[in-house]
Order: C-alpha cells, then sequence, then structure tokens
C-alpha cells in the first residue's frame, strides 16, 4: 500500500513538474544529453585533451550537427507539403482502385441488401391504409425555394477595390516568430546547461552527497552511479542502433527511387527513441508517402518490405546484443509513464519518457519510502513465486496454478521448484490458517490441490519394485495437514533405494512409537511447518530420543523465508539434522543410504 506522505510527494512532485516545465524541460533535457555525451567527453579527456576543451569541442559539435540536421528537415519537409499536390493524380487512382476492388464483394452485397430492405419497409409502410379514428394526412407544402441575393454592384473604374485586410496574418505571423523564438531559447538554455553538468559534473555530484548526508551515502552512492550506468549505456546504445537503422533506411528508399530520404531517415532515428509509437510512425509515413508517388504496386511494397526487414533485424539482434530488451521498467508502467509525459511536457516529454522513468525507478529502488516505486514500475515483479502459487490456488485456479508450476520446472530444477514454492506455499497456508485467515476446509482443500498439481508437473520416475531390504524413512506429519501434504512433496524426490512412508496425523504418539520399536526404521523425518508447531516438536524430540537414543531423526522446518526459526533449541532436544529445504536434506540422506549399503541391512533402532 502507497503509504500517504509518499503520495503527497508524489503529487507535490507532478504539480511541480506542470507549473515549472518551462524551466524543468530544459533542464531534463540537459540532463539526457549529459548522460549520452559524458562517456565521450571522459573518452578524449583520457586521451590527455583539457576536459574543458573536451567539453565544449564535443557539446558545440554534436549540437551544430543537430542544428544543421534540423535546417535539412525544414527544408525537405517544406519541399514535400510544396510538391504533394503533384501527386493527387495518383493518390485519386488509388483510391479508385480500392472502390473498384470492392465492387462484386461481400460489403457491396450486404450494402445492396441493406437498400433492397429499407425499401421494401418504406413502401409497406406506404401501403398500410390508415385507421379509423386517425387524423386524415396533410400534405406537408413544398419547401420554398431560398431567395437568391442581390447582385452585388460591380466595381467601376473610379470605384477602387479596396484592399483585403487580413487580420489572421499579422497573427499567425507572430505566434510563428513566438514559437521560432521560444524554441531557440530553449535550445540555448539545454546548451548552456549540458556545458555547464559536464564541466562541474564533480562538483555536482559532491552537492548531492552532501545534500543526503552520511548516513545516506552508500545509498546516494549506489543510486547514482546505477542511474547514470543504466540510462548513459541505454541512450548511448539507442542512438547507435537508432542512427544506423536511419543510415540503412534512407539508402534503402534512395535506390528504390523513393524521394526526400534524408527527411525519412532523420524522422525515423528520431522516432524510434519512442518506444511503441515510434516504429509504427517509422512504417507509416514512408509508406504512405510511396502509395502517393508510385504508379505501381511494386514500389510501395518494397518500401514495406524494407521497414519490415529492418526492424526484424534491429528487434531481434541489435537490441537484445548491445542492451537487451529491458531498460529496468515493466512494458505496461513504461506505457503509463509515456501517456503522463506526454501530458505533462507534449512533445518533448514523449521523448524524454523512457529515460526519466527509468531514472526515477532506479532512484526508488534504493530509497525504502520509494519502494512501492519500483515494485509498481519495476521488471521484476515483487512477488514470490511461492506467493503467486498460493494465490491462485486460493482464487481456485488450479489449471492456472498447474500452468504456473510448468513454467518454473522450466526454468528451475525439479529440488529447486519444491524448495522454493511447494513448500513455502504450503507453510504460507498453514500461517494463514492459524491466524483464522483461511477455514480448515480451505485449508484441506488447498493442500489436496497442491499434491495434485505437484504430482502430475513433478517428472514421475519409474516406481521400483517393493524391497523390503532398503532403508525405511518414516515419516510423521505433526501439524495436521500441511505437515502431511509437505512430506508427500517431500517423497516425490526422494533418492532411489530408500522406503518412504508417511505415518498419518492422526495417529497418537504412542501409535507412532509402537510402528517405530515394531518396523525397525532406518531414521524418521517429523515435519513440523511453522507457527506453533516449534514447542511441540521439542517436545516430541525428548520423548522419541529417550525411547531411541540411535535413532536418525531429522526435522523439516518448511516455512516461508521470513518464518524460519532458529533451529538450535531442536538440536538440543535430540534432533540429528533440522532441514528448512530438500535439498538440504540430500546430503543426509545420500549418507544413510550408503552406510545402510555398508552394513548391507538397515540399521536397528535400540530401545
Amino acid at each position: 500500500m502507497v503509504p500517504l506522505p509518499g503520495l503527497v510527494t508524489g503529487v507535490l512532485l507532478v504539480v511541480i513538474f506542470y507549473f515549472g516545465k518551462a524551466v524543468l524541460m530544459p533542464l531534463g533535457l540537459a540532463v539526457l544529453f549529459a548522460f549520452l555525451l559524458n562517456p565521450i567527453v571522459n573518452a578524449l579527456h583520457r586521451l590527455r585533451l583539457p576536459r574543458a576543451l573536451a567539453v565544449v569541442l564535443v557539446t558545440l559539435s554534436v549540437f551544430s550537427l543537430l542544428g544543421a540536421i534540423g535546417w535539412v528537415i525544414g527544408q525537405q519537409f517544406s519541399s514535400l507539403a510544396t510538391s504533394l499536390p503533384n501527386y493527387k493524380e495518383n493518390i485519386h487512382d488509388r483510391i479508385v482502385s480500392f472502390h473498384q476492388s470492392g465492387r462484386g464483394g461481400v460489403m457491396e452485397n450486404l450494402q445492396d441488401i441493406r437498400i433492397t430492405i429499407e425499401k421494401t419497409t418504406e413502401e409497406a409502410s406506404k401501403a398500410v391504409p390508415p385507421k379509423e379514428g386517425d387524423p386524415p394526412a396533410v400534405a406537408e407544402p413544398a419547401p420554398a425555394a431560398p431567395a437568391s441575393p442581390p447582385p452585388s454592384p460591380e466595381p467601376t473604374l473610379a470605384q477602387p477595390i479596396p484592399p483585403v485586410e487580413s487580420p489572421q496574418t499579422s497573427g499567425l505571423l507572430g505566434g510563428a516568430l513566438g514559437t521560432v523564438g521560444e524554441v531557440l531559447g530553449n535550445a540555448a538554455t539545454v546548451v548552456v546547461f549540458v556545458i555547464f553538468m559536464l564541466l562541474r559534473q564533480q562538483e555536482l555530484r559532491n552537492r548531492v552527497m552532501r545534500l543526503a548526508g552520511f548516513r545516506h551515502l552508500t545509498v546516494v552512492t549506489q543510486a547514482l552511479d546505477e542511474t547514470g550506468d543504466r540510462v548513459g549505456r541505454y541512450l548511448l546504445m539507442q542512438a547507435l542502433i537508432n542512427g544506423l537503422y536511419g543510415i540503412v533506411l534512407a539508402t534503402g528508399l534512395y535506390f528504390i527511387g523513393l524521394p526526400y530520404v534524408v527527411l525519412w531517415g532523420v524522422l525515423a532515428a528520431l522516432f524510434r527513441f519512442i518506444p511503441y509509437i515510434g516504429p509504427i510512425a517509422v512504417a507509416v509515413l514512408p509508406s504512405a508517402l510511396s502509395l502517393a508517388v508510385f504508379p505501381d504496386w511494386q514500389h510501395p511494397l518494397m518500401v514495406i518490405g524494407l521497414i519490415v526487414v529492418l526492424e526484424l533485424i534491429t528487434n531481434m539482434i541489435l537490441e537484445p546484443l548491445l542492451y537487451g530488451h529491458s531498460v529496468g521498467v515493466s512494458e505496461f508502467a513504461l506505457l503509463v509513464a509515456i501517456v503522463f509525459w506526454t501530458w505533462l511536457w507534449g512533445a518533448i516529454g514523449l521523448v524524454m519518457a523512457t529515460p526519466l522513468t527509468v531514472c526515477f525507478v532506479v532512484m526508488a529502488r534504493h530509497i525504502p519510502s520509494l519502494e512501492w516505486v519500483e515494485i509498481l514500475m519495476g521488471d521484476n515483479p515483487k512477488l514470490k513465486p511461492f506467493m503467486v502459487l498460493y494465490q491462485r490456488l486460493v482464487a481456485g485456479d488450479e489449471a492456472e496454478a498447474e500452468e504456473f508450476l510448468t513454467a518454473e520446472l522450466k526454468r528451475k530444477s525439479p529440488t529447486e521448484v519444491v524448495d522454493e514454492t511447494v513448500l513455502p506455499a504450503i507453510a504460507l497456508a498453514r500461517r494463514e490458517s492459524s491466524h483464522d485467515r483461511l477455514t480448515d476446509a480451505e485449508e484441506q482443500r488447498l493442500h489436496e490441490s497442491m499434491l495434485r498439481i505437484t504430482t502430475g508437473a513433478l517428472p514421475s520416475p519409474e516406481a521400483p519394485p517393493p524391497d523390503p531390504s532398503r532403508p525405511l524413512l518414516l515419516g510423521w506429519s505433526l501439524g495436521g495437514a500441511a505437515d502431511e501434504a509437505a512430506l508427500r512433496c517431500f517423497g516425490l524426490l526422494l533418492p532411489a533405494g530408500l522406503q518412504f512412508e508417511v505415518v498419518p496425523g492422526q495417529r497418537l504418539t504412542s501409535e507412532f512409537h509402537a510402528e517405530i520399536e515394531a518396523r525397525h526404521p532406518a531414521a524418521i523425518l517429523i515435519s513440523a511447518t511453522p507457527p506453533g508447531s516449534h514447542d511441540t516438536a521439542r517436545l516430541q524430540l525428548r520423548r522419541l530420543r529417550t525411547l531411541f537414543p540411535r535413532l536418525r531423526i531429522y526435522v523439516g522446518r518448511w516455512g516461508v523465508p521470513e518464518d524460519v526459526a532458529d533451529a538450535s533449541p531442536l538440536l538440543e532436544a535430540g534432533a540429528t539434522a533440522v532441514f528448512t529445504r530438500l535439498g538440504e536434506a540430500g546430503g543426509a540422506l545420500t549418507a544413510l543410504l550408503r552406510e545402510a549399503a555398508a552394513v548391507d541391512q538397515p540399521p536397528a533402532a535400540a530401545v
């Protein structure tokens, strides 16, 4: 749950970002450019170039290049807008072609049927005679023809035509000049901020450290380093990939014959910084122009094929190779962030959405009070596997629970799945039942479902034929249904050559002691799932150790990771070993088998 102070802080930050965008938006752009250019400046500085000179050289070169690209884009865009009327004949032919292709098809037949039904209904309604008592139908008068306006007097030579005043012209010109001035002013502010940040990088970092204080020095250092590394790497690799994409696309379009290839190459490189939306715009704009420019279908298909091939190569080879698919933010959270930053800062926010969101998520990961941000927006959900399995079983969705367990078995070994998912889920059900959040019937149903899907999902080895000479391991469920389910899941992965039987928890203690005396097991395993079984397990251990001093007595404390108690009281009470995981029991059971094989008979329990 989001704490109230964190919620108030978040709302306050949104208000500050919205009303302070005139300052914060250029500052945010400058931070992103500083992340992008800092590796280049550091590389030049390592080559013995003074840092101030490297900063000025890199900054002016990059922004001069961006300005030149912007000027070229403006020229080509203006030329495209001027030449579009030349292609209206091709556009008209395309529309006619689409219209003719639908003739005789399903849509036209449905349209004819609709028109026929409407005409039939109208004729039928006119043919129905009026009922008695209905007022006679009065014919509506025909609408009068609109009066034609009097002809305006034509101007004579003696009466000059007054000039047409356009008050919108001056307004548009003033608005355009204001927009250009605002863009240039923001660009100059960004350049100054970038130069200052690159020159005073260490000073700014030290100020942040001093502001954080001594107690938070480690956390802030880790957050700043991870933010700089992740965002800088993302921006640098994305710029490299998108630049290469734009160059290859422009080259391919040039050979196909599409005009204004520089415009499409630069727009493709820029649009691909926008997740999800950018690649769609990259595909739509050149494809739409190719339909207007070329009279045939071959060239538009070549343009579409080129874009599809480039997208496949970029998404499946280049991006996973250079920086991977993930930037630390979930896909849904990234979509929400794109909408949020676009609403907040417009087109600039659309471009800055991904790096800004990554910065916030990484910072929240290192600040405990903002952990909810990382939980909601991080790419790794905080819900652990045993919680997912338990939640699905509580909801009664056994099919999805089995599907989830099968998916876990594809990524992990069966022992790891039982240790990290199945046994903790059983322990969680027992804990919820002890707090009266589950009824006894619900807990029993959950354990039965857990055992059923675990048995079905785990690989079932071929059961060996009964052999009384094999060492016997007796399992005793101390706490009822939960411990019995845990023991049966435990028995699915025991090493071959070992007999395993579960003694139901309904048996009296004296009956269990009598069974030990009669069957002489090599060892017993007491399942004592917390909570509430610790003291009972210690009492039973003292009795068993008194009656059977040489017997191996193992205790299984299958709990959720947060509930694992200290094992020393159980060891002092007489336990041979205490297990919390199936993996821990493997070594002890293997040693038990080796010892039984050495003496060629199961070790007898002495009374």
